[in-house]
Order: structure tokens, then C-alpha cells, then sequence
């Protein structure tokens, strides 16, 4: 069974994985207005919760299907 802490740390790392298969800094998600670059920082090392509303932010930027999480 896959603990809560376990999917924040997976959804973390593919998250960041997605933001470096396209070449982006931390920062640039900043310069975008989507999240503060230390918020995705602690979302891609699992140590932050993520809300509904981030996800849908952050496929905003991503560009992301649903499909991907």
C-alpha cells in the first residue's frame, strides 16, 4: 500500500523530472506566477503537501494532461 508521504515524494519527482525535460530553472516558475520557486522546490523533494489548487497551476505550466499524474 502506498503511503501518503510515498505519493508526495513520487509526484515530487515527476514533477521535477517534467520541469527538466523541458529545461526550466525553479525560478522561471517564479518569473510565471504559477509558484514560488522554494513552494515547488519542497513539492519535487516530497517534503510539501500539494492542494488541488497547485495542481492545477502547475499543469497550467507544465502543460500537463491529467493523465500524467
Amino acid at each position: 500500500s502506498i503511503t501518503r508521504k510515498k505519493l508526495q515524494k513520487e509526484f515530487g519527482l515527476n514533477i521535477r523530472r517534467l520541469r527538466q525535460d523541458r529545461n526550466w530553472t525553479l525560478e522561471e516558475t517564479e518569473e510565471h506566477g504559477w509558484v514560488s520557486w522554494r513552494h515547488l522546490q519542497q513539492i519535487e523533494s516530497g517534503q510539501k503537501n500539494v492542494t488541488l489548487e497547485t495542481i492545477i497551476k502547475l499543469e497550467g505550466f507544465l502543460k500537463l494532461g491529467h493523465q500524467t499524474y
